[in-house]
Parts: C-alpha cells; sequence; structure tokens
C-alpha cells in the first residue's frame, strides 16, 4: 500500500476506540514511509468530526505512536500534536518555525498539517508558507518524474 492509499483508509475514519487496530495501522504508517506516520500522527491530534474519543486513548496513542518512528521531525511534532490533543495551542511564530523545520522533508504532509492547525492564525499568515511549501514538495516530484521520463527514454534509444 502506498501513501496515498494509506491516506484514504485513514482520513477522519481512525479506529480511535479499537485498540488493536489503532495500533496495526500505526504499525503498518511504520513500514509505509515516515510520511505515512505523519499522516497518522495528524489523525491522533485531529480526530475527525464527531469522533469520540479521549484525551488519554489520544495520548496513548501517541506512545505507540512514538514508538514506532525514528525521524528527526518526530520530537517536535509530536510535541505539538499532544498540546493540540490536550486541547490547546501553539503562538503562530512557533507554527511558522515549525513550518521551516518541516520544509526540507519533501512530502511529510501530515506534519504540516499539524504545524498549520497548531495555531489560531487569525491574519493567515500560515497560509502563503503552507502553499510555498506544497508547491517546493510538488515541483520536485514533478522533476523526479520527468528525470524517470527521460531516463526509460533513454534506455528506449539504446
Amino acid at each position: 500500500m502506498d501513501e496515498i492509499a494509506f491516506a484514504d483508509l485513514i482520513d477522519c475514519k481512525f479506529p480511535y476506540t479499537n485498540g488493536p487496530l489503532a495500533k496495526a495501522l500505526i504499525d503498518q504508517a511504520s513500514a509505509i514511509s515516515p510520511a505515512a506516520m505523519f499522516l497518522v500522527l495528524h489523525e491522533l491530534c485531529r480526530p475527525g468530526y464527531g469522533a469520540e474519543v479521549s484525551k488519554e486513548t489520544l495520548l496513548k496513542l501517541m506512545d505507540a505512536w512514538n514508538e514506532q518512528i525514528e525521524h528527526p521531525l518526530a520530537v517536535p511534532i509530536l510535541s505539538v500534536a499532544r498540546i493540540m490533543a490536550n486541547g490547546s495551542e501553539i503562538s503562530v511564530d512557533e507554527a511558522m518555525a515549525l513550518m521551516e523545520k518541516i520544509a526540507p522533508f519533501d512530502g511529510v504532509y501530515g506534519a504540516l498539517c499539524i504545524a498549520y492547525f497548531s495555531c489560531d492564525d487569525v491574519d493567515g499568515l500560515l497560509d502563503l508558507r503552507d502553499g510555498q511549501i506544497r508547491a517546493q514538495w510538488e515541483a520536485k516530484d514533478f522533476e523526479n518524474v520527468i528525470g524517470e521520463l527521460s531516463g526509460s527514454a533513454e534506455e528506449d534509444d539504446d
């Protein structure tokens, strides 16, 4: 399963109250990629509308998530996710600084969403930076596809 299919599987339907299934999905995300892991964390700190789950359950699932990830962003993103799960937020400046830490790590959209939704950005200051980071990642994806196509065209010429 790739990240897109995994995102579709869990988006707004994470099984918070089914511990074994929730932990199996964390394990599955770990096997897919760090980006998939950050998608899980995003679901944990921002449960879907109507999800009935306690803070305690969310924090326990975050502990299980933390046991499965080794990534340079894990500690700062998890810290903010825990703040969000407890019903609090960080400042816009802290969220912007977190976005800057995330930017070099292509494709970790879940981490970027956590930073974006971690504060009450009434002036929309994060919108521009979020868009810039996403555009940067998408441009690199496009360059990779073009490079792959160029490489396969050269092989066909041989």
